[in-house]
């Protein structure tokens, strides 16, 4: 945080003589550079139509005053910079020991597939672990499709730290004969401090993310236009949170082959939800808890 301070002190001492009675005598000797004003008060005005000048004490009490304020805010700057100090240097130890680049696998005219890999992550063991799965599910997410498919997946990194790392899947399909080409966003959340994936039910309080959906305001829908009660109505279940918190203990956990209930990821530090609705409403809407 940067702050500019310009202080000016402008410091001017000027002495009045008022006097009532005989009038006093110039004298030869004052000089164009040191000029004493004199004013005097005439019988039928007031004290208040006189303009007081400073005096050399108030000037140097201002002064003082104007010193004590540029002290103080310089210590005020001192301390934000060091607290800026201390924030990076913080930053920096919680940095991940780890990168997550992006690979392409098919880059083709109706095909194009890639996915991730970490490098440099100190438990080795699940770094490969993890690297294989996901080029075995690019394997996968490339056969069987028609010459003219289009098949588009993509991953994108949304969090990635000491303690998660957050990943979601972009998957666009176009088959030919289809009435309509159809989207989704998957996730996988993993824990890197052991290397398990790990699902909604582990990383939030089910009944608390149930009650803000259902009963307040903290929370944004990304699709324009589509409402929560329509949300619930495409997930077939009723208005309640038990029916809430039955359909979330779902999410992130599909089994082999098939697609879970819905997908959760974090993102700057807030968790959001992946829905899945039909293709008029845009085939998954995404919604963030707001804390």
């Amino acid at each position: 945080m940067k702050k500019s301070l310009l202080i000016s002190i402008l410091f001017t001492a000027t002495i009045l003589c008022v006097g009532c009675g005989n009038k006093q005598k110039n004298t030869a000797t004052e000089s164009a550079n040191n000029i004493t004003e004199k004013a005097v008060v005439t019988e039928g005005v007031s004290s208040e139509d006189i303009e007081i000048t400073p005096t050399k004490e108030a000037a140097v009490t201002e002064k003082a005053t104007k010193d004590k304020t540029k002290d103080e805010t310089k210590d005020e700057t001192k301390d934000e910079t060091q607290e800026a100090i201390e924030e990076a240097e913080n930053s920096a130890e919680d940095a991940p020991d780890y990168t997550v680049n992006m690979v392409e696998y098919k880059n083709t005219e109706f095909m194009k597939i890639s996915y991730p890999q970490i490098e440099g992550w100190s438990d080795t063991e699940m770094q490969d672990k993890w690297n294989a799965v996901f080029e075995k599910e690019a394997k996968k997410n490339s056969e069987g499709w028609g010459d003219k498919d289009v098949v588009e997946i993509s991953y994108e990194v949304k969090t990635s730290d000491l303690f998660m790392l957050s990943i979601v899947c972009n998957s666009y399909i176009s088959t030919e004969g289809s009435a309509h080409p159809s989207s989704s966003l998957s996730s996988c959340n993993i824990y890197m401090k052991t290397g398990e994936k790990v699902g909604l039910s582990a990383t939030a309080d089910l009944n608390t993310v149930a009650d803000r959906l259902l009963n307040t305001k903290f929370y944004s829908i990304k699709t324009k236009g589509i409402k929560m009660k329509e949300i619930i109505k495409a997930q077939n279940i009723d208005a309640s949170e038990e029916a809430m918190v039955s359909l979330l203990e779902q999410f992130d956990n599909g089994s082999e082959g098939e697609s879970a209930m819905g997908y959760s990821y974090w993102e700057n530090g807030f968790l959001n939800l992946v829905f899945q609705v039909n293709h008029a409403m845009g085939d998954y809407v995404i919604v963030t808890i707001q804390e």
